[in-house]
């Protein structure tokens, strides 16, 4: 479950989207169960520009991801995505920040420029499987300036830019 998809898969692009709503998951046992801010399962899709700011909650039996910005990164890229304004929880191992699982089958997952606030995580990934950790940051004290720069220095190819609303402390995005 995710609050824009519950799925990507390879060949998939999602660009400047946001969800403001909550996300939960209950696994029955039965199969892996994924559950993402912005989307539950990413195999090998591409999320640039997007962020999530309701609570994403995975319980239940058997395995479960959970990420404030997608459940599993399964050979999947994310560019200046951000988790924030809400609670990420679920098994220990498996839940991050940013993403549950980041996992190579054969090629590399990409994560660049991605941040989570204080969502009850303190790893951007749970589960890496890839490698490096590379490309997560928390904001620890709720000055989303400089993730927001970051954000925007990697989307020089992109037509969508974080700025702040005068009404919110976080980055929302705008097209130029």
């Amino acid at each position: 479950a995710g609050g824009i998809a519950g799925e990507t898969n390879s060949g998939a692009s999602l660009t400047g989207c946001y969800a403001t709503g909550d996300v939960t998951v209950e696994n029955d046992g039965t199969n892996n169960s994924h559950a993402g801010g912005v989307v539950g399962y990413n195999g090998g899709g591409t999320l640039t520009a997007c962020y999530a700011w309701g609570s994403v909650t995975g319980s239940g039996s058997g395995t479960i991801y959970v990420g404030g910005v997608t459940g599993a990164n399964d050979e999947g890229t994310l560019t200046a995505c951000y988790h924030a304004n809400g609670t990420v929880s679920g098994p220990a191992g498996t839940t991050g920040g940013v993403t549950g699982r980041n996992y190579k089958f054969f090629n590399d997952p990409v994560i660049t420029a991605c941040y989570w606030g204080d969502n009850g995580q303190e790893e951007g990934i749970g589960e890496n499987q890839a490698g490096t950790t590379g490309g997560t940051t928390q904001v620890t004290d709720d000055d989303w300036q400089t993730a927001a720069n970051a954000m925007n220095a990697a989307l020089t190819a992109e037509s969508w830019r974080y700025t702040f609303d005068p009404d919110n402390s976080l980055p929302v995005l705008w097209e130029p």
